[in-house]
């Protein structure tokens, strides 16, 4: 399901109210529920709808890039998106290790599509990097990771984008 919402207008009684209607659900539902609305009420409201932005991402946008990425990267995203928390090190490898069971090079092709996509107007500049990769606080030198794991913010939208 994508998060997106509807912005209401109205009057009541010759007065005008405004006031925020927020409802979470597929984009294309809302807009029809926005028509049933203004068709109920054509001369006291106003309905806008808008898909759900967050850090840059709504849930086309997170469509266009998976469109885009190879399985392994594709099946990244879907793993952190599925999961909403951390995964940890030993389970990424075991998905989506190379043939020594090494992640290196699983993010750069991610952050080249991003890059495209800001080029080709689809995302905005400097958009949330859809994964954060997290190492064991207790060794501030080069280490491996300990797991990867999607910004909270974005899981909902990378649910959606992976869902149509």
């Amino acid at each position: 399901m994508s998060v997106d919402w509807v912005y209401i207008k109205g009057q009541h009684m010759g007065v005008e109210m405004i006031g925020y209607l927020q409802i979470e659900g597929e984009l294309d539902v809302l807009a029809e529920i926005a028509a049933e609305l203004q068709k109920r009420y054509p001369d006291g409201l106003s309905t806008v709808v808008e898909p759900y932005d967050e850090g840059g991402w709504n849930v086309e946008a997170a469509r266009a890039l998976i469109e885009r990425l190879a399985p392994r990267q594709r099946m990244l995203l879907r793993l952190l998106a599925t999961s909403g928390e951390t995964v940890d090190d030993d389970t990424l490898r075991e998905e989506l290790g190379n043939n020594e069971g090494s992640l290196k090079g699983i993010t750069g092709p991610i952050t080249k599509h991003i890059n495209n996509l800001i080029d080709d107007g689809v995302l905005d500049d400097e958009p949330t990097q859809p994964w954060v990769t997290q190492y064991d606080p207790e060794i501030p030198s080069f280490q491996r990771t300990i797991g990867m794991r999607m910004p909270t913010e974005l899981v909902e939208i990378f649910r959606a984008a992976f869902a149509k």
